[in-house]
């Protein structure tokens, strides 16, 4: 019987999965995108992972063996031992501290998924994942130095050198990590994330956009003065919590993904001007991909760094 591993990658909005061979190959139409609903219960979240989990493997052959589950989370996290430590994020606030392996184990058992009987439940950062992926066939591919940004419900961010990531040294920040770095009268993530870019839709009068940032990115295409300022301004302080490290760093090239990385034809000329001359901003084909590529070399033993 076959072996496949489940991946998942969690988001504030949106989880999106996909099943895949123990090498790495994606099996057609197991793709799929569920509401997170992040701001449950602790027991509402724990058996939304576990089912969703079920769900997926539904999708597999008949007579399928699960091997392995991923599970690409954003930080602050503990990788290695699955603990959650997000708060005041808007999103998984309630398994603060919950250790989830032990948790989501006993619950797929009591839901019957065929288990392998090396299976395992690995975690990563969901930046640290989708970096390695562009680097192994996106557009990170081939270069030497790269920073990759993920901005959706918050920002995610990972420093690669010849497609290795960089965690911990004195030219990128600890961890890898941009959004607990001071920005303005806060910290990056306040500024770069769907809510900093409501924020500066409100300084421009748009005020709580029933949209969201989508909406913003819509008025600002169907021509909204307000709304291109908006953008104009987001890329402008994307590329100030950049400007330092990309100094030291040095990158060849920025790739952005996430779901804020769509509306990126609004900002990245901003964000061009506020990095250091030669530096290539690109956007990845599809982040979930590049995501899953990542979960894909974690179950198969292949250390990631994720902290």
């Amino acid at each position: 019987m076959t072996e496949y591993v489940l991946a998942f990658d969690i988001g504030g909005t949106y989880i999106k999965a996909a099943a895949l061979t123990r090498r790495g190959e994606l099996l057609p139409g197991t793709m799929a995108i569920y509401p997170a609903e992040s701001n449950g219960s602790r027991e509402e979240i724990l058996e939304r992972l576990a089912t969703l989990a079920c769900q997926q493997s539904a999708r597999l052959p008949p007579n399928a063996i699960l091997a392995g589950i991923g599970y690409a989370f954003p930080g602050p996290f503990d990788y290695e031992e699955g603990i959650s430590y997000m708060q005041g994020q808007c999103k998984y606030d309630r398994i603060y501290g919950v250790s989830l392996r032990p948790e989501l184990l006993v619950r797929l058992q009591r839901l019957g998924a065929k288990l392998a009987t090396d299976f395992r439940i690995g975690f990563a950062n969901d930046a640290a994942l989708f970096a390695l992926g562009e680097a192994l066939g996106g557009q990170a591919a081939g270069c030497r130095r790269v920073v990759c940004v993920t901005i959706g419900t918050g920002i995610g961010s990972a420093f690669l050198e010849d497609g290795q990531l960089v965690p911990s040294r004195a030219d990128v920040p600890p961890d890898g990590w941009l959004y607990r770095l001071p920005l303005r009268d806060g910290i990056v993530e306040d500024y770069i994330s769907a809510r900093g870019l409501q924020r500066l839709a409100a300084e421009q009068g748009i005020v709580d956009p029933p949209g969201g940032a989508a909406q913003v990115a819509e008025l600002a295409r169907a021509g909204s003065a307000a709304a291109a300022v908006a953008y104009s301004r987001f890329g402008e302080l994307l590329g100030e919590a950049l400007q330092r490290h990309a100094a030291d760093f040095a990158p060849e090239v920025i790739v952005l993904g996430g779901q804020l990385s769509r509306s990126s034809d609004l900002f990245a000329d901003a964000l061009r001007e506020a990095l250091p001359a030669g530096t290539a901003v690109r956007v990845s084909a599809d982040t979930s991909r590049s995501t899953f590529a990542g979960v894909a070399g974690l179950l198969q033993r292949r250390p990631v760094d994720g902290r």
